[in-house]
């Protein structure tokens, strides 16, 4: 992403990758583009944040409708990972208002590690 506006490229899609991967996958992708956000100032990091929530968002949905479609274990794991893609999206959103040091010290950054253990998968950095 970068601050011209272009936005997080989405990650794999359900039919092209399996959960491991597309999880892994797009927890990097996270931590990448908010990584750059926390690197900008002024309109450029607010534009950058609403991409990234509008990018969360995004994937908090489409983790959703593969939660439909799973079966056993991967149900439960989807479901986690679409909250925590939404608490992401809240986070995102709220971090395009506040000062890095507010953003950093969030409490949604609690509850998206706790939607992010529930998965049961950790990416590597």
């Amino acid at each position: 992403m970068s601050a011209q506006g272009v936005g997080p490229v989405t990650a794999l899609s359900p039919a092209t990758a399996d959960f491991k991967t597309r999880w892994e996958t797009d927890l990097r992708q996270a931590r990448k583009d908010s990584a750059q956000c926390a690197g900008l100032n002024g309109e450029a990091q607010s534009r950058c944040w609403q991409s990234v929530a509008s990018w969360a968002k995004d994937r908090s949905s489409s983790y959703e409708q593969l939660s439909r479609q799973e079966q056993g274990a991967r149900v439960e794991q989807a479901r986690s990972a679409a909250h925590f893609f939404s608490v992401t999206a809240q986070w995102a959103s709220a971090c395009s208002s506040l000062s890095a040091n507010a953003c950093a010290s969030s409490p949604l950054i609690a509850q998206m590690q706790q939607w992010k253990e529930s998965v049961g998968i950790g990416a590597q950095p």
